[in-house]
């Protein structure tokens, strides 16, 4: 309800669900208009940029560098405006601390501190760490702040945050979800242990369907 999908790949479950209930995968002329004005590049830039500079650090060639920029692939890419808290229940909806479903998570922050009224103090990202007095702290973010959100490749490690509540204003932010190529495909079922060939061929049928829509996916991208 506060946020419009402008990409979603046919691997994520949100891929599905929209296409289903709205006929397609995600806003195409939000979509369209991302494009156009150069953000899907920024934010492949900085994807590229971050992941050179994570992998450098780690110890990494510049071959497994490079492979991990190429595998890592954009899953979701939505465009949020959070309201104040007030505004929020009146949707149904709020802000909880939460994992993002993602390899590496880079949000871009459109909107003053101060935006519509906004608190600065409020306006930020809350993390939640035992080495945080309290055990979170908010980090602010300005417009133009760019967020990088990942795993630690060694300990699995992730980061516990949310969007912090707000009690006057707004905030606009670009989210987006990068997988790595090969992420698992997770499908629910009730059948039981002796449908495991029928499961396994199955799955692997929904795999290949999946492909093809991904394949397809990638011709209209390369049109647009």
């Amino acid at each position: 309800r506060i946020s419009t999908y402008a990409h979603t790949s046919p691997e994520t479950y949100v891929y599905q669900v929209f296409k289903e209930k709205y006929g397609s995968p995600y806003d195409t002329t939000m979509r369209q208009y991302m494009q156009s004005e150069g953000l899907l590049e920024m934010l492949e830039t900085l994807k590229s940029t971050f992941l050179t500079t994570l992998g450098r650090t780690s110890g990494h060639t510049d071959a497994t560098i490079q492979q991990t920029i190429t595998d890592t692939r954009l899953a979701q890419l939505f465009l949020t405006v959070q309201p104040a808290t007030d505004r929020m229940l009146q949707l149904d909806t709020y802000m909880q601390p939460h994992y993002d479903p993602s390899v590496l998570t880079i949000n871009v922050h459109l909107s003053p501190l101060e935006w519509r009224g906004c608190l600065a103090a409020e306006n930020g990202l809350r993390v939640f760490s035992p080495e945080h007095p309290g055990g979170s702290k908010v980090f602010a973010t300005p417009q133009g702040t760019a967020v990088f959100i990942w795993k630690d490749e060694n300990t699995g490690e992730a980061c516990l945050h949310t969007a912090n509540d707000l009690s006057v204003g707004s905030r606009v932010v670009l989210c987006s979800f990068w997988q790595k190529r090969d992420f698992p495909i997770t499908c629910a079922t009730s059948e039981g242990a002796g449908q495991e060939g029928d499961e396994r061929g199955g799955e692997r049928e929904r795999k290949r369907k999946i492909e093809r829509e991904t394949d397809r996916e990638r011709e209209r991208e390369s049109v647009v």
